[in-house]
């Protein structure tokens, strides 16, 4: 469980900060896109890290990080395989936002 943990948490770190500005580009979207993506990630990750600190308080915090790393898998994947458009990359971004940072609290 702690190798899948590992694995799902440094695919979508990497993915996120070195390859989606690429990724989104090689989609021919504009690359503003992709930077303002990475504010509303930013933005998302502020409300998820308070609130997944808050959670961490009242529930098994190993059970919440579970959820999270399912959830952030499972968003992942569905980016790839959907077409991508810049209302997509902004809908990744903010839900992605919801579950990138909010592990930190947690763990």
């Amino acid at each position: 469980m702690l190798v899948a943990g590992f694995f799902t948490c440094g695919f979508q770190v990497q993915f996120i900060v070195a390859h989606l500005s690429a990724y989104v580009s090689d989609q021919n979207i504009e690359p503003i896109v992709a930077a303002t993506a990475l504010g509303v990630l930013g933005l998302f990750n502020m409300i998820a890290t308070w609130s997944s600190g808050w959670l961490g308080d009242r529930y098994r915090r190993k059970y919440i990080l579970a959820l999270l790393y399912f959830f952030r898998s499972l968003l992942s994947m569905i980016f790839i395989l959907v077409p991508v458009s810049p209302w997509s990359v902004y809908i990744f971004a903010a839900s992605i936002g919801l579950l990138w940072l909010a592990t930190v609290p947690l763990t």
